[in-house]
């Protein structure tokens, strides 16, 4: 892997995506898997015209990562919650290569971007983080050995040229989850190793994205410093657990508002950093989460209106697993309805239609003193149809509050912590 090799350090956020896909009617380590076509690798290599993201991609990307995270945190009230959009963005996006008539249309309305565009964008974002060492982004294609033949050579081009696919035939039964697990587990470093569980008779195609991020801070946390045992209150609040927070204090910059204070926590990645958003007394998580827009975004990033400080850090050391067996309901309320009744997935093979059946989302999230890990699956399946510091602020986040890895500008991992 491109990956250092993961010490028990802090926590990232790793998220892999299945698409699984059904009909209605190696001298490698796996075990029936024969391999057809290796990933392209290489910054620029894939033979696709990229184009460099822009404010039109931002704007779509946050227009499409909001509703999925504030429509993930409706469906598990109550409850810590961590999704990646950048995943879900990337599994849909070889998805869409598929969809043809007014799923198409659902598709692009939903993302907010024609295909053409959407391939060119990832395609881009892909070669750029071939090299990083913080960020890695790895797809599959998966075809049962009944259909593999009759697959769209146009599908495939775009999996491997836009999504520098690995494309894989198999017999589609137990030792198919084997192997595809295998895949995963060693494109998110261990974390997310049972993916599959089962793959149901009329399955023929699963489509497969991972993404895993691993960043230290670029100053940790001191242990000494960190308080054990304090107590975490819900937004009423009224204690509901203990945490060990972790504490420092540091120049810095913050953003503040009627709604919340925000500061950001950089990883040696100067592209990257952990930002939480605490929400103003009298302002309750779901009330933040509303004004997340892509125009709150550019509010909140506008360097002019953050402020200088010496800033107190005191927040939680933490392990987050989350499970959604139902990311179905969210895509439908984005607006993805057809694909999952009427089917319009017609140009994958030749002769077939699909419609999406299921959508599961499973994350692991971990932050401690040294830095960010950790790990994620989502499954989709388918069937046929330095100055003086003017301030000093102290931030404690011993309440629910939000949090987000970017790299850049791009919120990678979204998530809640409730204690």
């Amino acid at each position: 892997m491109r990956f250092r090799k993961l010490m028990r350090r802090a926590a990232a956020l790793i998220l892999s995506v299945a698409l699984v896909l059904a009909t209605a009617g190696c001298g490698n380590s796996y075990e029936n898997a024969v391999s057809l076509a290796e990933p392209v690798t290489g910054s620029s290599e894939s033979g696709l015209e990229g184009l460099v993201p822009d404010a039109a991609f931002r704007y779509a990307y946050l227009s499409f990562a909001s509703p999925l995270f504030r429509n993930a945190c409706k469906e598990k009230p109550g409850a810590s919650v961590a999704v990646s959009p950048l995943s879900v963005m990337f599994a849909l996006g070889m998805l869409e290569n598929g969809a043809s008539g007014e799923t198409l249309e659902q598709m692009e309305t939903m993302f907010g971007l024609p295909r053409d565009r959407m391939n060119r964008y990832l395609s881009t974002l892909i070669g750029e983080w071939a090299e990083s060492r913080s960020l890695q982004v790895d797809d599959s294609v998966w075809l049962k050995d009944a259909i593999a033949g009759s697959v769209k050579q146009s599908f495939l081009d775009m999996s491997s040229k836009a999504y520098r696919a690995s494309v894989f035939k198999a017999p589609f039964d137990s030792s198919t989850v084997r192997d595809i697990n295998i895949w995963v587990s060693k494109n998110t470093d261990g974390m997310i190793e049972n993916l599959m569980n089962r793959i149901d008779p009329d399955i023929s195609v699963i489509l497969v994205n991972t993404v895993l991020f691993d960043q230290d801070w670029s100053k940790a946390f001191e242990k000494g410093k960190t308080e054990k045992n304090a107590d975490f209150r819900d937004g009423n609040g009224q204690t509901t657990g203990k945490v060990d927070l972790m504490t420092e204090k540091s120049g810095g910059s913050y953003y503040r508002d009627e709604l919340c204070t925000v500061v950001d926590k950089l990883y040696k990645d100067d592209h990257c950093r952990f930002r939480v958003f605490q929400p103003a007394d009298g302002v309750s998580i779901d009330q933040l989460l509303e004004a997340f827009t892509p125009e709150y975004y550019e509010t909140v990033n506008r360097l002019s209106d953050w402020h200088r400080a010496e800033i107190t850090l005191q927040m939680p050391k933490f392990k987050t697993d989350y499970r959604s067996d139902n990311l179905k309901n969210v895509l439908v309320k984005m607006g993805m309805e057809k694909a999952f009744t009427d089917g319009g997935f017609t140009e994958i093979t030749e002769g077939a239609d699909y419609s999406v059946g299921f959508v599961v989302h499973q994350v692991h999230v971990e932050v401690d003193e040294e830095g960010t890990r950790a790990a994620a699956a989502t499954g989709i399946g388918a069937k046929t149809a330095a100055m003086p510091y003017p301030d000093e602020i102290t931030v404690r986040l011993d309440r629910p509050f939000v949090y987000m890895i970017m790299y850049d500008y791009l919120p990678v991992f979204m998530g809640i912590f409730r204690g």
